[in-house]
């Protein structure tokens, strides 16, 4: 079992990572195009840096919602293999990424409460969330 969830952290880092950076690439043209890496502090190396930083971050966020039940369909079916069990997350996800995203983003409170309390009420809200993310795929599981 830690092999597969070795494999799948390792395919979907590489997957997430390439297609970020991939989307990277216009902020990294226009600043070398313009000549803006001259001048680091001015309008236009800004705008370059978000050109290419704000899509990276859309597009990796999109990817790693695609894959993220990845590893609770390994673990339910061990069987699959790490790219199969991609694809079905994948699969999965259809039409549930806006619904896991915003699940994702009501923690921030527990987050920010759990910093507060000098990063160990995060053992809480980091559990939490991991009980949360395993009761989306269990919906998710039950519909497919």
């Amino acid at each position: 079992s830690f092999g597969l969830g070795l494999g799948i952290y390792f395919v979907m880092t590489l997957i997430v990572l390439l297609c970020a950076m991939g989307a990277a690439i216009p902020g990294v043209i226009m600043v070398f195009a313009t000549g803006a890496y001259q001048n680091e502090e001015s309008l236009l190396f800004a705008a370059s840096v978000l050109v290419g930083t704000i899509p990276a971050v859309i597009v990796g966020t999109y990817m790693y919602l695609q894959y993220a039940l990845a590893y609770y369909i390994a673990n339910d079916e061990p069987e699959l293999g790490v790219f199969e069990s991609l694809k079905k997350s994948s699969r999965m996800m259809d039409g549930h990424k806006g619904k896991l995203f915003m699940l994702m983003l009501s923690f921030i409170g527990w987050i920010i409460l759990g910093m507060l309390a000098l990063l160990v009420g995060l053992l809480w809200s980091a559990a939490y969330y991991s009980a949360a993310i395993a009761a989306f795929y269990d919906d998710l599981a039950e519909d497919v």
